[in-house]
Parts: C-alpha cells; structure tokens; sequence
C-alpha cells in the first residue's frame, strides 16, 4: 500500500526517484514520471503512460512535446506547481486536472519534487493518483445533501430534527437511582415528566411545522417543547419517555398540541433515530401530521334531519361530475330548486381576488347586470364583508345593506345569506343566496349553510389538487430517483456480485434484512430462494436481465426471512459498463418497506369504513350504489336508518354516551342483516342497509326483524340501558328503470316522515330513563325533595306568587339538578374538594339540564329556571354571570332552600351542619349570593318551623 501522509510521500517519492529504472517501479500500480522545467516528459512508467491514453512511455513521450498545453487542463495549475517547485522544492497533493489522450477530463493529485544543480532546476521528478471517483463521490455527496434539505424544507409534512440525548442521559441517571421503580416515579410526577421535555432539544424544523404551530420564526419552536405542549401532551411524553428507556428507535403516537397562539391542535406523531445515532439519540427525525380536522369531526354535533336531502343532492353532484364549472352550476341549480332560495350565485376569485368564473340560479333578468358589476371589480357588500374574515354573513335588510347592488331593488324584501369557499388557507370565492324572511336566522338555515359550504369547498379543493397531482406527477418521480441515489451512496442494504465465485456479496444491513448473520455471502440461485414463490421467477428475470443485457431494474416484492418473517422489500439492481460498453460489475440495494405496505392497507381500508363503528362509510356505499346500478342485482331494497334523539343523549351524557349509543345501534343493525347486504354509517347518526336481490317482501321480513331486535334490546337493558329507537324507511326499485338515487330518496323521505311520527315518544322514553338514573344517584330522594317542596311553597306562598309560579317552583324543586346526570361519578362523589378542572365540567350542569329540560314538553316551561339556578346577587354565579333582579324569582327563592338543604344534610365531602349554623351562612352571604329579601322571608319561615 502506499503512503499517504506528507512525510511518507517525500520517503516513496526518493525511493522511486533511486530506483526509477527497477521493474517493481515500471509496473507500480501509480503513475510515475520526470520531466524538463520547459515542459517535456524525460520518463514515465507504464501506468502513468495508461493514465493519459497511451500504450506506452516511449508512445507518451513522441506525442507530448508540451506538459503545459497538451496534459493539463488549466495552464495556471502549471504555473502554479512550478512555482511551489521552485521556491518550495517539492510539491505534495497538488490536486487539478488533467485531458486524456482522447479529450476526457479527469482529477489527479500530483507529488512532485525539484532536481537541483546547484541552485537551477535541472528535472522534475513525481508521482500520480487518478482521484477522480473520489471528486465525483464528493460532488455527489454535496448535491445529496441540498436535495435533502430542499426536500425538508419543501415536505407538506410537518418536519423536526430534534436531539433526545440529553432526555436519554437524564433517564438513565433516574432509572439507575431507583430501579425497577422508576416507571412509577414517573408516573406519579409531573414535574419530572416535564423536566425531561424541556430536556428536548429541537435542532430545525421545516416550513409545514411554522405554519401548522403559526410561528413567524424557527426560533420560537426551536427554544423548546413546553410552548406547544399542552396538559395531555405531557401524558403522552410520559409513553414516549417509556419506549426511549426501553431502547425503542422509533414511536407513533396521537397528541394534543396547541399553536402559538393558543389554538388547539391534535396531531399524528412519529419519530425514529436517525441511522448512526442510535445509541445517542442525538438526531431524532420527526414527523407531525395534522388530524385536528377529523378529531374534531368526530365530536361535531350531528346535522339536522329536515334539511339533509338538499345536502345529498349536492354530495350527489360533487361525486359524480369531475368538471368544475357543470359541478357549480348544478349546485345552484339545486339549492335554487330543492331549498326555495329565490337565487343563488357563485363568484370565484383569482389569486389577486378578482373574479374569475361566475355561476348562478334563479336571477333572470338580474343575471346579467350582478355579472358586469362583479366582473368590473365593484365590491358589493356581501363580498366585502365575508372577505374581512365573517364565515357566514346574514344580511336583514339588503335596501339598507346593499347599496348598489343590482339585487338590492328586485330583492330588497328578501333577505340573503353569504359566506367564503375556502378549504383551509385557500381562499376559493363566495356564495350568495336570497332566502325567505321567515328563515333568515333560522339556526337550522344557517346550520345547512355551512354544510353546503364545507361540502362544496371541499369539492374544489379536491379537483384543485388532481390538477395539481397530474402537474406533480413528473416532479413527484423524479424527487423518487434522488432518493434512490440517496440510498444508494448510504449503501444501506447494498449487493454486488462477485462473479468469480458466482455469489452475492451482501452489506450487513443487508443480511440483517435476510435475518442472516454479518458477512453472510449466499450463491446466487440461493439468494433468489428467500424470495416469496410468487416473486421467484420474476426476480431471476429482471437479474439475468441486468446481469447479461445491462437492463436497470427497480420493484417492489415479498421475500422470506430465514426465521419465516415475511418481509416487503424494494429491490434494485445496476449495471455498470466500461466505455466499451461491456458489463464490469453489477450491484443494488435493497429496502425494507413492509411498515409502509401495511400502512398502505390500513389506509384503504379506513378510506372505505367508519372509524367509530367499523361499518363501510359513505364513500363505499356511493361507489356500491353506482356499481349495482349497472349490474343485474335487480331488484335491489334500500333501507335508510336513523337513531332517534341522539342529540339529547349527547348533550345530557355527552359525546361517549352517544358514540356507544351509535356502536350499539350499528351492532344490532349489522346482526339483523345478510352477510349479502351492504350496511353503512351514512351520516352522523343515520345508516344505509343496500340490499341487491331483495324484492319488497324479503325486504319487509328484514325491516320487522330489525324491530324485533330493538325490542327485544331494549327489554333486556331496560333496567341499565337507554331505550334505542331507530327510525326506518324502506324503498325497493325492482328493476333499472327506477334510478337507485330516486330509491334512495324515497326511503329516506319515509324514514323522516316515521322520525316525526315517533320522535316525542323517544324524547319521552330517553327522558324518563334519564330521571330514572338521576334517582338510582339519590339525587331526587323523597326527602331532599319534599324538604325542597315544602321549603320553596312556603317562601312563594308568603311572597304571593300566581298559582302558575308555584307550580313551576315545586317542579323545579323537584329536578333542578337534572344536568347532574351527565357528570361523571368520579366527580359527583367526590370526597376532597374538586380541582379547577373538576369545577369546569360540574359547572355545566345548569347548561346541560336547560337542554334536556327544552326536548321535554312537561318541562319546557322552566327550562330557563334550571338554567339560571345557579346565578349569584352579586353576577359572581354560572354560567351567564347575571346579577339582581336578572335572575327569576323562582331561581332566587331555589337557592336559598338548596343551599340551607345541602348544609343541614350529610353530602360524601362533609358532615351535616346545625341548623343554627346553616342559617348563620345564610345571613352572611345575604346581598352577595342570595337575595338579602328573601332570605329575611326565608329565615322567619325557618323561626316559625322551629
């Protein structure tokens, strides 16, 4: 091998200038030559005549009469090794380049010493290194990592760099102190947890993260964690503390962040070590993807029935046309059509918010003047407004609001609605539409406003990104084959063949992949054996190919670890030839890529089903429904379902009572069914049974077992269950003629006329469960409430209220704390005091018994008495702070009984209190929480009952 260091060149390069004439030197594998100072080779050998082109020195030295000109590529570099020879003497690892006999370019590093007599220049004496791979593999390296930074920088994911080492140390310095017992230490302290994530250092982060945690600058990110953790975010770090301690190198996860600005966010979260960092941890890549949007999907209050058809015949469209301007003008059509909208018109904008494409319905006349104002740039007042950021725009009295508009004379007892299209920061343009005064500010008008909007911005925003995805797709591929190169140059998982023994010559990330040891080298035909069967023959096609015909090849196939794992492999294979053309060696790499095959799958199949109920989802049924209508599965039955009075049940027990309410609904709906028919969650509470080849007795059988199910349900649960009640309509088209669409609508119009028919019986039903539950929870005991009874008639009688008020005063008595049975027993019960927290949710009792009270006809007419039960003299009270005579009579003359009730009674935090003492309270928060009038009349009834 030969020396690399200055001082070894200076031994190597006297050594050969002492033994330039020996055969050794002749043959040495590195080019040695002399030269005059003018510029005319004196000696070379037989390598370093190759190295320039020709078959030997003697050739070299006829043809090369001048160094300067004919070997070098830049005359400077010449003048510039003479120079360092001259005043130097010597030169070492001089790097330039050089031209070939045939014109090639190529890098050398040249070592070089003066021969001197006396002090002039007689010769020249050196050696020369070919380094050109070493420049390409530098250049190469270079433009890896910029398109790895541009590609950073560029990803519509969010992307960090972070560095865990110090989290990693600091876990190790705990788990050492307390053993086995540090997962609990952790577990039970905050404030460690929260220690270790400041311990996280964020090295860089890309412009999706700035934008998604709205950050001007990288470094409000960068300075740390705790800024976008959130209280659940730290439970979250906990599991993630967890896998760090036991060695994992990568996590996923779902967490609660908040931007900077305080709003919440909820992300998908993943990150793994980076290769050659895993025992440090000290550059960790992480992956953030946005879910916010589908989180808060799943709690949205469920859209009202009445108005859901206008909605699918707008979600019809939007699945079925693909051309923009035909998908708008439709829509106008129907909203126009189906909803009684006197017009409706869509204005959509350009990037600079002029308008670039008009649609419309039911203008006439007024059609063409709205459309030269808009066109002219004439900002009316609904697109001004709606542009400053108002998501949905009610205009009252357009004679007033809409001066110079051209609707604002034709229409001017017509009130109108407007709002922004736009998906996300894309702003598309905006809606209009003149309505009817009497639904102006109907909440369910406004309710469908924004469906309609979220559908049809969604719409666009769907056609803008494949017109976008047809113009990427080139650029999509080609940031593909950086990355293949990228891999490449990192040889992970590398091959090459070695011809001589006919084997594969396989890196050890390769062979960790074939779950073989390091340095394991198989034969060639038995390296195609760990191929699935399916793959084998096709792997040995594609690597004769290369091997003979120099034929790149890059696929995707299966094979079969030596333990029997099955493992998803992307496999390349290269061919590298000479300038002659002949094959000189073939290698490739190999990549695992099973994590994203099954993430592949996972994301089919939710792209098909319902998350909560694992049913198929709407996008399913649509595309079934468009497949059966051409096929032969005549006649074909369509059942529409929905639960009856989820709304009550989520605004009494919340969200989870009514998400298990629906997966109980979706369970006995699916058991009643064929394995053959196709059961979906259409909605956020209705579901779609499509059955083909079921004429309407068949149809009619099901229809009756599904009741039978329900009935039978709710006999079995009665004593712990909330009474299920399922609306259902039912329509048979028994051969093409009838359209499945005009099918579907007809059993969705009889499924709403059976709603109406039995939606007070449900209300009742589910009413009188949920007083039934807040008695088992000795809340409405017969001695709490004949005390309050007796209490409350006694002050209303001696304050001379109408008979009406005391009726509603002994009502209220009675289930005042009827929002108390959607909180949590943990919370009810609790024997400590509650924390903020805790306050918060048993703060909403008022809100929450004020809506079950309003689906209640019986209990309608004080509904606004539960609501303000809890208002305090002094506007300190919830939920709506009123103060003095804001708050009704009969609230005022509650409290005060409650109050000395709760405090002369045992409740789980504390012992009864006397009455003496209860009544010393009573007089102290006179003027402040209670009515100091009415505490007077209550005090001298209280005398008197003593």
């Amino acid at each position: 091998m030969l020396p690399k260091s200055p001082q070894s060149n200076k031994m190597l390069s006297e050594y050969l200038f002492t033994h330039e004439n020996s055969n050794m030197l002749t043959n040495a594998p590195i080019g040695i030559y002399s030269t005059t100072p003018g510029g005319r080779f004196l000696s070379a050998n037989n390598f370093f005549s190759r190295m320039l082109g020709y078959e030997n020195p003697e050739e070299l030295m006829e043809h090369i009469s001048d160094i300067t000109r004919q070997v070098y590529v830049n005359p400077e570099d010449r003048k510039e090794v003479m120079g360092l020879l001259t005043e130097h003497g010597m030169v070492a690892n001089f790097e330039c380049q050089w031209v070939r006999r045939n014109g090639s370019v190529f890098w050398v590093s040249i070592s070089s010493r003066a021969v001197l007599d006396h002090e002039d220049i007689i010769c020249c004496r050196g050696f020369v290194s070919d380094i050109s791979e070493r420049k390409q593999a530098e250049e190469a390296l270079k433009i890896s990592e910029d398109r790895y930074l541009k590609l950073f920088e560029a990803s519509p994911i969010s992307l960090w760099e972070e560095d865990f080492s110090a989290v990693k140390s600091r876990l190790a310095q705990i788990q050492s102190e307390n053993g086995k017992d540090f997962k609990i230490l952790l577990t039970n302290s905050p404030e460690l947890v929260q220690e270790l994530a400041g311990l996280v250092r964020v090295i860089n982060v890309n412009q999706t993260t700035l934008r998604l945690y709205k950050a001007r600058f990288r470094d409000f990110l960068t300075a740390g964690l705790n800024k976008i953790f959130t209280r659940r975010s730290y439970a979250i770090f906990l599991e993630n503390l967890m896998a760090i301690a036991a060695g994992a190198k990568e996590f996923c996860a779902e967490e609660e962040h908040r931007t900077l600005d305080g709003e919440k966010l909820y992300v998908q979260l993943h990150w793994s070590v980076a290769p050659g960092y895993e025992d440090s941890y000290s550059c960790v890549l992480v992956s953030i993807l946005d879910i916010t949007r589908s989180k808060q999907a799943e709690e949205k209050l469920k859209r009202l029935n009445a108005v859901l058809r206008a909605i699918r015949e707008v979600n019809k469209i939007i699945v079925q046309e693909r051309d923009r301007d035909v998908l708008l003008s439709q829509t106008c059509r129907v909203l126009s059509e189906s909803l009684g909208y006197y017009n409706v018109w869509i204005a959509l904008f350009d990037d600079k918010k002029n308008i670039s494409a008009y649609y419309s319905a039911g203008l006439e006349d007024k059609d063409d003047l709205l459309k030269k104002h808009l066109k002219e740039g004439l900002n009316l007042h609904c697109m001004e407004a709606v542009l400053e950021g108002k998501y949905i725009l009610t205009v009252d009295n357009p004679k007033h609001d809409c001066i110079g508009c051209p609707l604002s004379t034709g229409y001017q007892n017509r009130p109108g609605l407007s709002a922004r299209l736009g998906y996300q920061d894309r702003l598309f343009g905006l809606i209009t539409a003149s309505t009817s005064r009497d639904i102006i500010h109907d909440h369910e008008e406004l309710e469908l406003f924004k469906e309609l909007i979220g559908d049809i911005s969604f719409a666009l925003h769907n056609l803008e990104m494949e017109e976008e995805h047809r113009k990427t797709e080139e650029e999509l591929r080609r940031k593909d084959a950086m990355l293949r190169i990228a891999g490449d140059l990192a040889r992970l998982g590398g091959w090459s063949v070695d011809f001589s023994e006919n084997r594969m010559v396989w890196s050890d990330q390769l062979a960790e992949i074939h779950e073989m040891p390091p340095g394991y080298c198989p034969a060639i035909e038995e390296s195609f054996s760990f191929y699935a069967p399916e793959f084998q023959e096709r792997i040995k096609q594609v690597f004769s190919s290369c091997i003979n015909e120099g034929v790149h090849y890059d696929e995707e196939m299966q094979l079969i670890s030596a333990r029997g794992r099955k493992v998803w492999v992307r496999t390349i294979g290269v061919a590298e030839k000479n300038e002659s053309g002949d094959i000189v060696c073939v290698h490739g790499g190999l990549q695992d890529i099973t994590d994203r095959k099954l993430a592949e799958e996972q994301l089919m199949y939710m792209s098909l089903h319902d998350r909560l109920t694992g049913l198929y989802n709407r996008t399913y049924l649509e595309n079934e429904m468009q497949r059966i209508s051409k096929g032969r599965d005549y006649p074909v039955t369509i059942i529409s379902m929905d639960v009856d009075g989820l709304k009550l049940v989520n605004d009494s027990l919340g969200h989870d009572h009514g998400d298990r309410l629906l997966k109980q609904s979706a369970d006995l709906l699916k058991d009643s069914l064929r394995k053959s028919d196709i059961l979906a969650r259409f909605g956020g509470d209705e579901f779609i049974a499509l059955m083909p080849r079921t004429g309407y007795q068949a149809a009619r059988n099901i229809v009756k077992r599904i009741k039978d199910r329900i009935a039978g349900f709710n006999k079995q649960n009665e004593q712990d269950q909330l009474p299920l009640s399922i609306s259902i309509g039912m329509s048979v088209a028994e051969s093409s003629d009838k359209d499945l669409y005009t099918a579907f609508k007809e059993a969705d119009d009889l499924m709403y006329r059976d709603k109406l028919a039995k939606e007070v019986t449900a209300r009742s039903q589910i009413l009188r469960s949920l007083m039934a539950a807040l008695e088992e929870r000795d809340f409405i005991t017969s001695g709490h409430a004949y005390r309050l009874e007796n209490l409350c008639r006694k002050m209303g009688e001696r304050l001379g209220l109408s008979e009406i008020q005391l009726s509603n005063l002994v009502l209220l008595a009675q289930v005042h704390d009827l929002g108390k049975v959607g909180i949590p027993d943990h919370i009810l019960f609790k024997k400590g005091p509650l924390t903020e927290e805790e306050w918060k949710v048993m703060r909403q009792h008022p809100e929450k018994g004020c809506r079950i009270a309003q689906c209640s006809n019986e209990l309608s007419e004080i509904a606004d008495l539960i609501l303000k039960h809890h208002e305090r003299r002094d506007g300190q009270g919830y939920p709506h702070g009123l103060s003095g005579e804001d708050i009704p009579i009969e609230s005022r003359i509650l409290a005060i009984a409650d109050a000395y009730d709760a405090m002369t009674s045992d409740r789980p935090y504390r012992k009864a209190m006397s009455s003496a003492a209860a009544v010393k309270e009573l007089k102290k928060c006179a003027g402040t929480q209670f009515d100091p009038h009415l505490v007077e009349v209550f005090l001298r009834i209280i005398d008197l009952e003593d």
